[in-house]
């Protein structure tokens, strides 16, 4: 007598439990059918699980049904259709295998039975069918979230700061699913964002946080944190629903899958008004990698005990410099580079810098900047420029920029539909470009809304701005937190720069700085000029003591310094 399994699995698309046992009772009719005698102990099944690849591992009931098939405890197995087996041609292909190597019989309800002439081409029929499905149903389940998304609903859980209210028709049918603000939750999240502002790093707003009680995301889940983590933090400043848009396919899930499966990864913004939390000034000054994204950015982490801690970048391999503990305390240098070239990564690397040499470096183009001279002087003619012009002429610049960004995303969609290769390259430089324009678009807002603020008394109020013995009273004055100070540094400062150690005791730094953004922050008026003085500053020292610095600089010309180094 053949001893018969029966398969049975329902997956998340139904989620319906009766399923397994409707299954059951159609595999034990057709069993009777075809006078076979079921064992009980070999009804296996699977709840809840979907029977594509990705679901594999979590199906224990047709592991054991494999490992009874390996063993020949069974001789036939009955399911109701090929779809309850597997969804996956691979697995499906595995199985047709172990029909030729074991000898095992497959039998469903819907017509297949591997003892029949043809049923391989039967069997891949049904199992194409499957495979079809699923990807059907992928589409119409992205297909029906985008027009949720397109009637100003939404589709994800809500974040942080908004709670789910579901709209239902008078009939009592579920419309979709909003999202309003959440008072309680999103006053802390205005909050986490001024900290950060501030130079707050993630463990700061975390550890304050933590420190004040507050609950953190997801308590709602079982196996949620009880405290909030840095990364939690960062994560909720990059959301972008903060700034009024829900960006579809962002996540980064989705990120991770259009990168394993090679294929571009199309965002689409949209816009949500009323879930606004944070201006998109704000947003940007909180996410300042995200101000110039696709070209290197200079962007500080922020926050901790060490002005210069997280503000110096290696000139090698952009990497954030360290500043040393214990008895190097003072020391400064690329962990990441040191570590290249012990494991033999790299040949060589800059080396070891100090703290002192760099604020020697910072302060020296602070005061050639803001001291009277060539710089000062075409500060103030372009101030006067600024004046004469009126803000018209940026905000042309900067609408031809969006222009030419514009033009630049039209060539790279077509890039990503007419070749067959490339396209995950082209999918991330699409994805960097639609993040510089948003940048831009903020920017174009926030000039049209400065036109009536730059005027006669601003222009004035920030030539004759004397603003340097604040600066240097700041950096030498070990009271002020360096939070505060490298908050103003990161918005003035568009590149400091570790580049050179051409003997012991010397250093060169290669500093940029926007002028107009430092005087503006200390006058408290609006930025009427964001052009970028860069210099390369060798600082250098001698072993006597007491110590004496000795700073000279020339204006940065690209590739100099780069190609006497190399």
């Amino acid at each position: 007598m053949q001893r018969c399994a029966i398969y049975a699995r329902y997956s998340t698309d139904d989620q319906r439990a009766t399923s397994i046992a409707d299954q059951v009772t159609r595999c034990r009719k057709l069993a009777a059918e075809l006078n076979l005698e079921v064992d009980e102990s070999l009804i296996f099944s699977d709840a809840a699980v979907t029977g594509t690849s990705k679901g594999r591992a979590k199906r224990n009931g047709y592991h054991r049904l494999l490992d009874a098939i390996q063993d020949r405890i069974c001789d036939v197995v009955i399911a109701d259709e090929i779809s309850r087996l597997t969804r996956s041609p691979a697995e499906g292909g595995q199985l047709m295998e172990m029909v030729e190597e074991t000898g095992v019989r497959f039998v469903t309800t819907d017509g297949v039975d591997t003892d029949k002439d043809g049923w391989k081409l039967h069997w891949l029929f049904k199992l194409t069918t499957a495979t079809h499905e699923v990807d059907a149903v992928s589409h119409r389940t992205k297909r029906g979230m985008l027009g949720q998304l397109q009637r100003g609903y939404q589709i994800a859980q809500p974040a942080y700061g908004y709670r789910a209210v579901k709209d239902v028709s008078p009939l009592g049918r579920v419309l979709g699913t909003r999202w309003e603000v959440d008072e309680s939750q999103a006053s802390i999240v205005r909050q986490i964002y001024a900290l950060r502002i501030q130079g707050h790093s993630g463990a700061m707003i975390a550890e304050e946080l933590n420190r004040r009680g507050v609950s953190p995301p997801g308590q709602h889940r079982k196996d949620a944190a009880i405290y909030w983590r840095p990364t939690t933090v960062l994560r909720l400043l990059a959301n972008t629903v903060y700034r009024a848009k829900f960006i579809w396919n962002s996540s980064s899930f989705a990120r991770a899958k259009a990168r394993r499966r090679r294929k571009p990864l199309e965002q689409q913004p949209f816009d949500r008004p009323e879930l606004r939390l944070v201006s998109d000034e704000d947003w940007f000054k909180a996410n300042p990698g995200f101000a110039n994204f696709g070209a290197r950015v200079y962007r500080p982490r922020g926050g901790g005990k060490k002005l210069f801690s997280g503000l110096v970048r290696c000139g090698s391999c952009a990497a954030l410099c360290t500043v040393g503990n214990g008895s190097g305390k003072g020391s400064l240098y690329c962990p990441q580079c040191e570590v290249a070239c012990r494991v033999g990564g790299q040949p060589s690397w800059i080396g070891y810098s100090s703290v002192a040499a760099a604020r020697e470096a910072l302060l020296w183009t602070i005061r050639r900047v803001l001291s009277p001279g060539p710089v000062q002087d075409a500060f103030h003619l372009r101030l006067e420029d600024r004046l004469r012009d009126g803000p018209g002429h940026q905000l042309a610049a900067l609408k031809d920029e969006l222009a030419s960004i514009d033009e630049r995303l039209a060539r790279l969609k077509h890039f990503m539909l007419t070749l067959r290769k490339g396209e995950e390259m082209f999918a991330s430089e699409f994805n960097n470009t639609v993040t510089v324009r948003d940048s831009l678009v903020a920017r174009i807002e926030r000039a049209s809304a400065q036109v009536v603020k730059i005027d006669a008394d601003v222009i004035h109020r920030q030539k004759t701005a004397d603003v340097m013995s604040v600066v240097e009273r700041m950096i030498d004055d070990e009271a002020v937190e360096a939070y505060k100070l490298k908050a103003t540094l990161r918005r003035v400062l568009s590149r400091f720069d570790l580049v050179a150690r051409p003997k012991r005791g010397t250093s060169v730094f290669r500093l940029g700085l926007v002028p107009g953004v430092l005087i503006s922050d200390m006058t408290g008026t609006p930025v009427a000029d964001s052009h970028e003085v860069v210099f390369d500053v060798t600082v250098s020292t001698t072993a006597r003591r007491p110590v004496v610095w000795q700073v000279c600089a020339e204006p940065w010309v690209p590739g100099a310094v780069d190609a006497a180094r190399d």
